[in-house]
């Protein structure tokens, strides 16, 4: 959301039992963060600390987030997944490196902190996208990311032929290379045993999966391998049988 004149903001309806993380952003500044936030305690404060301008920089990695039509992605994040150095790759957290950038409403982003003479490994992340991966981005040369709305996985969840509702269904990567992980995914099956997993990695193998936890008093279903459609796409891995 963006904020009022005065640079207030108001988030409503949200649980009072949970604790929040809050992100802002604004251009010409560095992201500020907010952890922990309780709604009940009152409002939450950032000070932005300004930034140069980027432009002719060779410390930055800069860049767009675009959609498949080529329409500008706002509020899609950025992150360096890795640095590469010579021969050398160093995956997780880059000290020095911002943790991450939000596109603004042209889907650019910045990055500071980048080493002149390093080559990054980028991800990009927006609602409603697969996450889409960039390797070997050079600081202060413009990159570009095309995020595509993913594929669909959907099924059901099924034990002596009546569906199982409320169970954690789980999706993830067959190959869990660093250089294009995501991570574990997880969605509850609804009344009817269904489950959807939407914005998936196009044209991957993954394997789906039902938490041995919410199935341990009625058995147990095999983990199923399957391959993701293109962009846009959906696989239906049909009924799933807990034995």
């Amino acid at each position: 959301m963006r904020t009022a004149v005065d640079g207030s903001f108001t988030l409503q309806d949200l649980d009072p039992e949970l604790l929040f993380n809050l992100l802002a952003v604004a251009p010409g500044h560095a992201p500020a963060f907010s952890r922990g936030v309780d709604p009940l305690l009152g409002a939450a404060a950032f000070e932005l600390e300004s930034r140069p301008n980027p432009d002719g920089r060779d410390d930055v990695l800069r860049g767009q987030v675009v959609s498949e039509d080529g329409r500008p992605i706002l509020g899609a994040s950025v992150s360096a997944t890795a640095v590469v150095r010579g021969e050398s790759s160093t995956y997780g957290y880059i000290e020095g490196l911002d943790a991450l950038a939000v596109t603004d409403d042209q889907g650019r982003f910045v990055l500071f902190g980048a080493e002149p003479d390093a080559r990054y490994h980028l991800a990009a992340s927006a609602r409603a996208r697969a996450t889409g991966f960039l390797q070997s981005a050079v600081p202060g040369a413009a990159t570009a990311f095309e995020l595509g709305p993913g594929s669909t996985i959907s099924g059901r969840l099924v034990h002596a032929g009546e569906p199982l509702a409320g169970v954690t269904m789980g999706l993830v990567q067959v190959d869990r290379g660093s250089e294009a992980w995501v991570g574990d995914r997880s969605i509850a099956t609804d009344e009817q045993g269904r489950f959807t997993f939407l914005n998936v990695q196009p044209q991957e193998a993954h394997y789906v999966y039902g938490r041995l936890q919410d199935l341990d008093s009625v058995g147990a279903a095999a983990a199923l391998k399957v391959r993701s459609a293109d962009h846009g796409g959906e696989v239906s891995v049909g009924d799933l049988l807990v034995a």
